[in-house]
Formats: structure tokens, C-alpha cells, sequence
């Protein structure tokens, strides 16, 4: 996923080798290992593209993301001729040790294509998918007591402030950009609003708890773990 315009061949004196042995990255039969890289921060996924162990030793010592062209059988350093380097945050490997993740800034698009991500086509859309699983996870919803159901909600959003953002997504929206959080709260409530339009009662109940979800995760995010009683305390003071 790499572009034309982009690669580098490396041409310079070659650094000291780094030793590898340690991250025992197990390379294909043609010496490969595909890395995905995303956007530290915001978990964006960029590209991805195929790394060899000159790549990778390059990768490591330099800071910025070398990979190996298949189609010109040669190494190229993302970025070199753009000005869109990738300087690399974290350099993580899976749980098979085929496969790399680079954390990476990357200050300018990714694709060759001028898109930010080489990941902008769209096969199916969030909205098709949801609506399948809302399907299965509202199949045997039960009634609840609403204000445990808030509270038990609240203490668990508020264990999530130490979490890592990289397997928690509720860590990820109290520790990342308030932006990313504020628009999901928008996107959120604009499916409430189509719900209804569609006079869809399980639509309606299956968003509404997307909203008051993240409704509690800003109120987590601005407050100090007490968030449900606050607002508990804000509704009682309105009853009339």
C-alpha cells in the first residue's frame, strides 16, 4: 500500500545491525512480515505494508518506518521524498510473532492516493453493521433497575481510567482527544434521532444506550468518579 512517489531506496552506509534475536519475529518463506501501522493516539490505521530484516533493523535505528517493496525488490523509507516521514512512537509484535503493529506520527497522508488512510474505500458502512448486531444483542434484553444499571456502568467507566487505551475502548475515549469523544456523543444522538424517525422501538433503545453510554464516559471524564449520584442528584432536584 505503499507509494510510487514515496519510496526510497537506501542507498547510504549501512548502519550497525541490531540484534533481533530477542524479538524472534518469524518471517515468511520469502523473508517477510507484513506490519500494519496506525496513528499513535487516535488508533488509527493507516497502512500496511510488508517489512524485511534489513527494513526492520533499519526501522528500529533510525526511527522512522522502512519497509521492502515486493513489485521493485527494494527497501524504501516511507516518507523520504514527501516530507510525511512516520517517526515511530512503539514497535509491538502479536501473539504469533508474524505480524508487526507500528505505532507511528505520521504528520501528512499515508496513501499514495493523498488520503489520509490507504483505508478510505468502503466495503459495508457502520450503520449496516450495527444494525445486524443490534439484531443479536438485543435478541434477549431483559428489564433492568435503571439506577443500579447507572451505577454499576459508572464504577466500571471509572476502573477504566488506568487502563491500557490499546485494549480498552472506554480507556481509550478518557484518555484520548475530547474531540473524538464529543463527536461520538453527536453521532450517537443523531441515531437516536433517525431511530425515532423510523418509529423503531428496539432502534430506539439500542441507541439510546450507545448515547447514555458515552454520555457517562464524558461525565467520568469531567468529574471525579461520583458522576452517577451527581447526576442522580441533578434529575431529583427537577422532579417537580
Amino acid at each position: 500500500m505503499s507509494s510510487g512517489s514515496e519510496d526510497y531506496t537506501y542507498a547510504g552506509e549501512r548502519p550497525q545491525a541490531v540484534d533481533l534475536a530477542d524479538a524472534r519475529v518469524r518471517f515468511d518463506e520469502r523473508g517477510l512480515v507484513p506490519c500494519v501501522v496506525q496513528q499513535a493516539g487516535t488508533g488509527e490505521v493507516l497502512m500496511v505494508a510488508w517489512m524485511n530484516e534489513e527494513s526492520l533493523r533499519l526501522t528500529l535505528e533510525t526511527g522512522t518506518t522502512w519497509f521492502w517493496s515486493r513489485s521493485r525488490q527494494e527497501l524504501w523509507n516511507k516518507g523520504a521524498t514527501s516530507g510525511n516521514m512516520q517517526q515511530v512512537r512503539r514497535l509491538l509484535i502479536d501473539c504469533d510473532a508474524d505480524t508487526l503493529l507500528a505505532e507511528v506520527d505520521s504528520p501528512g497522508p499515508a496513501c499514495h492516493t493523498g488520503h489520509r488512510s490507504c483505508f478510505f474505500r468502503k466495503i459495508s458502512d457502520e450503520k449496516s453493521f450495527k444494525e445486524k448486531n443490534m439484531g443479536v444483542r438485543t435478541a434477549n434484553v431483559q428489564d433492568g433497575n435503571i439506577g443500579e444499571t447507572l451505577c454499576g456502568l459508572a464504577e466500571v467507566i471509572h476502573g477504566r481510567r488506568d487502563a491500557s487505551p490499546e485494549s480498552s475502548y472506554t480507556a481509550r475515549l478518557l484518555q484520548g482527544e475530547e474531540d473524538e469523544l464529543l463527536k461520538k456523543i453527536a453521532e450517537e444522538a443523531s441515531e437516536v434521532i433517525m431511530a425515532c424517525k423510523d418509529n423503531d422501538h428496539d432502534h430506539i433503545r439500542y441507541e439510546a444506550g450507545d448515547l447514555v453510554y458515552h454520555l457517562m464516559v464524558t461525565l467520568d471524564r469531567a468529574g471525579d468518579g461520583d458522576d452517577a449520584a451527581e447526576l442522580a442528584g441533578e434529575l431529583d432536584a427537577r422532579r417537580k
